[in-house]
């Protein structure tokens, strides 16, 4: 590679470590463009593909990234000779889709029926678990690996003839780097790492979450400890749902230290204080919601566990209890609301509320919500190229019913102040004593 070429390219790692993503981003995309003039796609790939990854993780631009998926394409396709049948026009218009993913699913209706990643089986939509062999895609790869073998990408033809490649064990024929950075462009809008209201450290406790056994309604509270010594005994998690179970079965609840315990003898209260007794430290009970159908329909749940950073371990500390919580209840027709495929969507959006955090509607009176809602209204956070209102009309065809979202909760425990990833193992021994 020549030596402007070579200072070009040190130049865009510098501006990259800078944090100048969109500056080093132009350079990239300089050089890259030079060498698909001079026959060099090898490199020309690498290139586009680490622009993508920096504007997807760093500095979202729809309209750049949809040129640069473009150009990474056409210089990608002349490479392909394992035959594996994706045209180009394929992946622009898969690419296309995932860069503005964060702006909205487009107005109208659209066939999303798409093929298994395992089976090669037609199912009504990419995040939909297969009839055939019973697959969930639960991992971003797998779903959008199945958006690649979509309607909204590929021909009836092609998916046809892609289907009968997957049955004969020939496998999806989607490219290990094709896959990584179409799911880093389709989930540019929602990073795990930026869970709303998460903080790096909250305070110790939990949210306890129970969901009633006809999935009709569901119970969180949150319960304070004042150690993580206290929130890992299983007489916390205990009480935590014991006092879910109050929550479910009350009508006006003023303090849950007056209302008797349903799974024993005696208040809430009392065997909050008996516990406290004999763990040596204070416990206390916090905001508490519940959820639940009127007539038909099905209740879910979902947590986020607490982590902190520490420096030595890549995967942090995990620590106990629910840093967070969401319920949600959809309303269904009676036929419909055990179906898998409604069960699946409402763990699904009970994921959605916990992890985007959309203003959640407590009052009472508020509970039956127009389709104008918020919620309704984001890119659906297991498959953002959808809203939350097309990912329900989807399943509510494959049903047969009306799928409306009732209500819905969130709960987060306060964020305390974070002196530092070194500190925190003190900080705890210090808390246990």
């Amino acid at each position: 590679m020549e030596s402007g070429a070579q200072n070009q390219l040190k130049r865009a790692d510098a501006l990259a470590r800078d944090g100048r993503v969109r500056e080093a981003v132009a350079l990239y995309e300089q050089v890259a463009d030079q060498r698909c003039e001079q026959g060099d796609a090898l490199v020309a790939v690498a290139l586009y593909r680490q622009s993508l990854m920096l504007l997807a993780r760093h500095a979202p631009d729809p309209e750049r990234q949809t040129r640069l998926s473009r150009k990474w394409v056409d210089a990608y396709t002349p490479l392909r000779i394992d035959g594996n049948g994706f045209e180009a026009d394929g992946f622009q218009t898969a690419f296309r889709l995932a860069a503005t993913a964060v702006q909205g699913a487009p107005a109208g209706a659209r066939s999303h029926r798409a093929l298994c990643v395992r089976c090669g089986t037609a199912k009504a939509a990419a995040w939909l678990r297969c009839r055939e062999c019973g697959f969930l895609p639960e991992l971003r790869r797998d779903i959008a690996t199945s958006l690649l073998m979509s309607e909204l990408t590929r021909s009836p033809e092609q998916l046809s003839e892609l289907a009968e490649r997957i049955r004969s064990g020939e496998g999806n024929g989607v490219p290990p780097d094709i896959a990584d950075a179409f799911v880093e462009t389709l989930f540019q809008g929602y990073d795990r790492r930026d869970i709303a209201g998460l903080a790096p450290v909250h305070a110790p406790g939990t949210v306890a979450v129970v969901v009633a056994d006809d999935r009709r309604a569901g119970a969180m509270v949150e319960v304070g400890s004042t150690s993580d010594a206290v929130a890992g005994k299983a007489a916390f998690e205990q009480l935590g749902e014991a006092a879910c179970l109050c929550v479910l079965g009350g009508t006006e609840i003023d303090s849950l230290d007056e209302e008797p315990c349903v799974d024993g003898p005696g208040l809430l209260g009392g065997r909050r204080r008996a516990l406290e007794r004999r763990l040596g430290e204070r416990i206390e009970f916090g905001r508490w919601r519940r959820v639940g159908v009127q007539d038909h329909g099905v209740v879910a749940s979902s947590t986020v566990g607490h982590t902190v950073r520490v420096v030595a371990g890549p995967g942090g500390v995990q620590r106990a209890g629910n840093a967070l919580a969401a319920l949600v209840a959809l309303r269904t027709a009676p036929t419909a609301s055990a179906k898998q495929e409604v069960l699946d969507l409402a763990a699904q959006i009970a994921d959605h509320i916990a992890m985007v955090g959309p203003e959640c509607i407590d009052d009472e009176s508020e509970l039956a919500l127009s389709d104008d809602m918020k919620l309704v209204r984001q890119p659906f956070w297991c498959a953002p190229y959808v809203t939350v209102a097309e990912a329900l009309s989807v399943v509510a065809a494959e049903v047969g019913s009306e799928i409306v979202v009732t209500s819905f909760a969130r709960l987060c425990r306060p964020a305390i102040r974070d002196d530092g990833p070194d500190t925190f193992p003190l900080e705890m021994a210090k808390r246990v004593g």
